[in-house]
């Protein structure tokens, strides 16, 4: 049998770049940034070692946006991945993967972001402490409620939310810098300091996990007017603003505070923000991680929505859920996520969420790549009007990451490796189970239908 998609299923064309660009740098930008720091002074023990981390990041992540802005270019619909992977690799690797993203990336990410939510709201309001759990379900229900009350409600909100985020980023890492005072260089880096491999690696992975989310914004690329001008756009202007945020934190950290407080400190941005604001720093910090924390949960599920949607809608998942309700809001998609999320909230703790989120999703990461190369040599979509800069070096760059990534994994957490295994496994089942049921042909190939395998 084959699959059509009907206009009922298909998203309105209705985003600008401007809308991608807040969904992509306010996805990334969550809590990681106000901890990170600290382990990369640790392992680097210098200004100049810190900024080529970050740097080295940064292009990691700008590489695999623009492979994901190519691939949502020549498969301009939402699902992003998933497209890529059916049309690449055929029906049952993108039913693998679309499962495993939708049942376990996202939920375990959502989950992780909505517990730092609710540990830094108690700060600002004491009074809820003891009850994190509910706090976290609650963060999860009020991202739903906006992304259900229409379709413009959760991009406006992504828009309002990024927006404040990074003016208060960056009007705190200026004013502590302004009104703080210098390290003492009495009180600088050991002199029998030395930068160890694995220490350095730690260090890698708590830098990619801060720029993590650079893959949501193609899961839009159906909504978009221009999808080919405005992902690109969207990612050229997302990566520049986030490299400039991050870099300007671990200038701020790196100046403020001297090589034992920062490489110790477990809120190191809080510490160098009370240089220059003294004891309100903490609740100036506290609010703004709410901030962040809210911002990346309200824009991981609105793009988590719409892969579920796009997979539901094609008879790779639920089909109920790939219903859009009158005002092209993906009503049950979104219900969905927020149920599944709040089931992780409350079974799950926050160190075995981050685990399982690693394990899986460098994988999904290289075999994206990979998916672009076989569109390339495919011709998918052309003529073309976004191509990711430099040829090959931008997937190459993110295969290598992957493998280097999912070895280090495996070996710092082999248990969360196993289980990650584990739930492979069982996707694998379920597609054995509902392979019979699967369309037959591929409509989303650029006019062609590809065998799905």
């Amino acid at each position: 049998m084959t699959s059509n998609i009907s206009t009922e299923n298909s998203q309105r064309r209705q985003l600008n770049w401007i809308d991608a660009a807040a969904i992509f740098v306010g996805i990334i930008i969550g809590s990681g940034i106000f901890v990170a720091p600290a382990q990369v002074i640790a392992a680097t023990g210098s200004m100049g070692l810190a900024i080529s981390f970050w740097a080295v990041g940064g292009w990691i992540a700008a590489c695999g946006a623009f492979c994901y802005a190519e691939c949502g270019a020549r498969l301009p619909r939402d699902g992003g991945f998933f497209n890529a992977f059916r049309v690449a690799f055929g029906g049952g690797p993108a039913f693998v993967g679309g499962w495993t993203v939708a049942l376990v990336i996202y939920p375990a990410a959502h989950a992780a972001i909505a517990y730092i939510f609710a540990g830094y709201l108690t700060e600002l309001l004491p009074a809820v402490s003891g009850h994190e759990t509910a706090m976290a379900v609650m963060a999860v229900a009020v991202v739903t409620v906006l992304n259900i009350a229409g379709l413009r409600s959760g991009p406006n909100a992504q828009r309002i939310m990024t927006a404040l985020k990074i003016i208060a980023l960056a009007l705190l890492c200026s004013a502590a810098l302004l009104g703080g005072q210098k390290t003492d260089p009495d009180t600088g880096i050991p002199a029998d300091f030395t930068m160890g491999l694995s220490t350095a690696f730690a260090a890698l992975i708590v830098v990619l996990w801060t720029y993590d989310g650079w893959a949501d914004i193609t899961m839009i690329a159906g909504e978009l007017k221009d999808p080919a001008r405005d992902l690109g756009r969207a990612v050229w202007v997302g990566c520049s603003v986030l490299i400039l945020v991050y870099l300007l934190v671990q200038f701020s950290i790196s100046s403020l505070l001297s090589f034992d407080q920062a490489s110790t400190s477990d809120r190191v941005f809080a510490d160098a923000v009370s240089v220059g604001f003294g004891a309100n720093a903490a609740k100036l910090v506290a609010s703004l991680i709410v901030l962040c924390a809210l911002g990346s949960l309200n824009g991981s599920v609105l793009v988590c929505s719409r892969l579920i949607q796009t997979m539901s809608a094609d008879g790779f998942f639920f089909s109920a859920l790939g219903k859009l309700d009158g005002r092209g809001v993906p009503l049950r998609a979104v219900i969905m996520i927020a149920v599944a999320t709040a089931a992780y909230v409350v079974t799950a703790s926050f160190d075995f969420l981050l685990g399982l989120f690693s394990v899986v999703i460098w994988i999904i990461y290289a075999l994206s790549a990979i998916a672009l190369l076989i569109l390339r040599r495919r011709r998918v979509g052309e003529p073309v009007r976004f191509h990711a800069p430099l040829g090959v070096v931008p997937p190459v760059t993110v295969i290598m990451a992957s493998m280097i990534m999912t070895a280090g994994t495996i070996m710092d957490a082999p248990l969360r490796a196993l289980i990650g295994a584990g739930m492979l496994v069982l996707i694998v089942i379920i597609y054995r189970m509902w392979r019979p049921y699967l369309p037959d042909s591929n409509p989303i190939s650029g006019g062609q239908d590809v065998p799905s395998g």
